[in-house]
């Protein structure tokens, strides 16, 4: 059979010859997986003598053998081409694919080719896969234009690490798919544009793409991937603002670490989700601002974190649901949340690096006041109107008075009386969590800036001990609320 086996010469590394006896001729028909891998001393013109007629080339039959040097081809017999055939080839400067029976570049190819600068390849390719060109350093931008003009789908770090790419890159129209980090360490792009109505701008496409000034993008890209763009580090705001036109999710690290970002970062009104580390150490940012009338919400672990370093008040206008997880602002110490129905979820230190614990009001700044009276005969009124007073919602800053009364049916025994006043929930103003205060009838209490929803319960008290004072459960807003005991 016309057939170099796989692995046959693997790692000969001073192998330069090889021809079949038999039939006194070099051309073999199917050279199998790694059947060259790394023959060091093989060279271009052995190469052609082998494969000029090759109708199959395995996985990696090629890979690593840098005495390949200069131009080699592809032959026109080539009906199936492995994947990383290739790959760390780093002498091979051009590469011509004559056959027209292959639809794709397969993954890997041309992995590592560091001085490929020429591909010529026949219009049936369509496809370029996983890793073709990573970190092919020589490839220029006028190389990719030639690269691209028939291809559909572009695969996951096709062109990562191509460092000559200069100046503007297009991805065509008929490029409907592309994967993720196709052009991530680019370091010398500064311009892109997308033609194809993207919905997403898929992980790591511009990862560390470090010289990128501007993006063109459709209106149709809602959502930026995972690294889309971390460590952009010359994205300024201005062009920020354009990218981030009509997107409503971003992606864990999307922008993290682009320090050309300067001045106020908006949060639009669509937005629905800001990932983990989504703008982590965009140190220039001053201030975060969030525009108001939003619906739900989710801010990820760190994902303003070390931004906005001297902010310390935020106002988050998110409605319907707002979860807020771990060290998402770096020093807050004053929070709004417009969120109606108090659904907001927090987890360890989501203000970040503030001593306390940062005020917190919530909702559209009304907060629930549960009066719980436990003993008879006793009341609170208006202290204005005398009014008996029960439970209500009130303005988060508004100032919350009242009179105690008693009347006949109280019991004597009951010499000493007291305020308890319990705030439900882990972030509060903590000198309101829980404080007894000794009360006297006929006299107006206050309290001021009330926080979360609070239980103001009268009580008996004796020594410090709760006498009369019942236990009970409770449910506001659907949810179980532990009032005392």
């Amino acid at each position: 059979q016309n057939e170099i086996g796989p692995y046959m010469f693997y790692n000969c590394t001073k192998l330069n010859k090889v021809h079949y006896e038999e039939e006194n001729q070099y051309h073999f028909e199917v050279i199998s997986e790694r059947a060259f891998y790394n023959c060091d001393a093989l060279t271009a013109e052995e190469y052609e003598n082998i494969a000029g007629k090759t109708v199959e080339i395995g996985d990696e039959a090629f890979r690593a053998c840098d005495g390949i040097t200069g131009t080699i081809k592809i032959g026109n017999n080539v009906t199936n081409l492995g994947t990383y055939v290739f790959a760390d080839c780093s002498n091979i400067e051009a590469v011509n694919i004559e056959t027209q029976h292959i639809t794709e570049i397969p993954n890997g190819t041309f992995y590592k080719n560091t001085k490929l600068e020429d591909i010529t390849e026949s219009n049936t390719i369509t496809k370029i896969g996983d890793r073709s060109f990573y970190n092919c350093e020589s490839l220029s931008t006028e190389e990719y234009n030639d690269i691209r003009n028939n291809i559909t789908s572009i695969g996951d770090y096709a062109f990562s690490g191509c460092t000559s790419f200069e100046g503007e890159i297009t991805v065509l129209n008929i490029v409907n798919e592309l994967g993720d980090y196709v052009f991530s360490r680019c370091s010398n792009i500064q311009s892109v544009v997308l033609q194809h109505n993207y919905t997403k701008i898929p992980n790591g496409t511009f990862s560390n793409c470090t010289s990128l000034t501007n993006v063109t993008k459709p209106e149709s890209v809602t959502e930026i991937g995972d690294k889309a763009f971390y460590n952009c580090t010359s994205l300024n705001m201005e062009e920020y603002n354009d990218i981030s036109e009509n997107i409503s999710v971003f992606g864990k690290s999307s922008f993290e670490n682009c320090t050309s970002l300067e001045g106020a970062l908006t949060i639009k009104s669509i937005v629905e989700n800001v990932g983990e580390s989504a703008f982590l150490n965009c140190t220039n940012i001053s201030e975060i601002v969030f525009e108001e009338n939003a619906g739900t919400q989710i801010f990820g672990d760190k994902s303003f974190y070390n931004t906005a370093k001297n902010q310390t008040e935020y106002r988050v206008h998110s409605n319907g649901g707002t979860t807020v997880y771990s060290k998402v602002f770096t020093n807050a110490e004053e929070v709004w949340f417009d969120d109606t129905n108090y659904n907001v979820t927090r987890d360890y230190k989501w203000y970040g690096d503030s001593s306390a614990n940062p005020i917190v009001h919530y909702g559209d700044c009304k907060h629930y006041i549960d009066i719980v009276c436990t003993l008879p005969g006793i009341s609170l009124v208006n202290p204005d109107t005398l009014e008996e007073l029960s439970s209500e919602f009130i303005d988060c800053e508004d100032t919350f008075k009242f009179k105690l009364v008693i009347d006949d049916n109280y019991v004597e025994k009951y010499s000493d009386l007291a305020i308890k006043v319990v705030s439900e929930g882990k972030y509060s103003n903590s000198d309101l969590v829980e404080e007894y205060l000794e009360i006297e009838n006929g006299r107006t209490y206050t309290f001021e800036n009330v926080t979360r929803n609070k239980q103001i319960i009268v009580l008996a008290k004796e020594d410090g001990t709760d006498l009369v004072l019942r236990t009970f459960i409770s449910q506001k807003n659907g949810r179980d609320l532990y009032v005392g005991k």
